[in-house]
């Protein structure tokens, strides 16, 4: 799930990144709060391009914390109705390496008591990924 305001430039940049997965999502819902450009646009674009895309929208809010009614809003989807293995939360500005699923995918089969995992964010600064300054 991708809940987003005003994220038109960053959902193309995603949606290539999650296409490019080897272990592909089963579904990704991309939630809009209340975008004023072209987000939604963007995401209904999505959607009829990658069959495993969804949209779905949420009157805005004055903050930013779609999450907070995001499950409620969610379940209204076919798609996320059934229960999955693995829910992800995926902000609209991230990159993701064509393995990184996989890779979360087998720790989470490696250990069965795992509930939560997270990623690593490594931030770019002029083009250079700020670890490597």
């Amino acid at each position: 799930m991708t809940p987003v305001r005003n994220e038109s430039d960053n959902l193309p940049r995603l949606a290539r990144c999650l296409a490019a997965q080897t272990s592909p999502p089963a579904a990704w819902v991309i939630v809009d709060n209340g975008s004023t450009d072209h987000t939604v646009a963007v995401a209904r674009r999505l959607a009829r391009e990658h069959s495993w895309t969804r949209t779905l929208d949420i009157p805005g809010e004055r903050d930013r914390n779609a999450g907070a009614r995001l499950s409620a809003h969610s379940t209204r989807d076919r798609d996320v109705r059934r229960t999955p293995d693995v829910v992800v939360n995926l902000d609209a500005d991230i990159s993701l390496e064509p393995g990184f699923f996989a890779r979360l995918l087998a720790e989470f089969s490696a250990d069965p008591t795992l509930g939560i995992a997270g990623g690593t964010c490594h931030e770019r600064v002029g083009g250079v990924c700020a670890l490597d300054t």
